[in-house]
């Protein structure tokens, strides 16, 4: 996946990382999350309360808006310059964090009602994305800064102190 800008420049291996851990999260988003009661759930059935007894379902919209964002953050940000980086990869972090929230109170469920409510391969997926951009702003967050050009000095006018002829 080649994403170039205009300027010809590559964007950070955190970017890179963060389009694919964001691809991830928006696709695992309509995979199934859990079964309860039998029936499989995934996150959008669990955002429009299909079932009906979701309370707060809004919340689950977070985790689908945090993949959004960070997907829209890469390819329509091309931070050139180090704080533009460092600025995006905080971003990525509050995204993942809050897309991270409605996972965990799935978990706890799970962990509350063992036998009656199990954790689904989509659920497992949106966690790796959600890790993985967390791993991409850390990428960003650690990177050394960038080389500064080689000055260049010329030693070649001679000092008018030394008397030189």
């Amino acid at each position: 996946m080649s994403t170039q800008t205009t300027s010809g420049h590559e964007p950070s291996k955190g970017t890179q990382w963060s389009i694919w851990a964001a691809l991830i999260v928006v696709i695992a988003f309509f995979l199934p999350w859990v079964r309860a009661c039998g029936t499989d759930l995934s996150g959008l059935e669990l955002a429009t309360n299909k079932m009906g007894n979701v309370q707060d379902a809004w919340v689950f919209w977070a985790t689908l808006l945090a993949g959004l964002v960070c997907l829209a953050l890469a390819f329509l940000s091309r931070p050139e310059k180090r704080g533009e980086k460092v600025r995006n990869a905080y971003i990525r972090l509050f995204a993942a964090a809050i897309g991270a929230t409605p996972l965990f109170t799935i978990l706890l469920n799970a962990l509350q009602r063992r036998g009656v409510f199990e954790l689904l391969y989509g659920w497992w997926l949106t966690v790796a994305g959600i890790v993985g951009l967390l791993v991409s702003a850390m990428i960003d967050l650690f990177q050394p800064p960038d080389t500064v050009d080689e000055v260049k000095i010329d030693f070649s006018q001679k000092d008018g102190g030394e008397g030189d002829e």
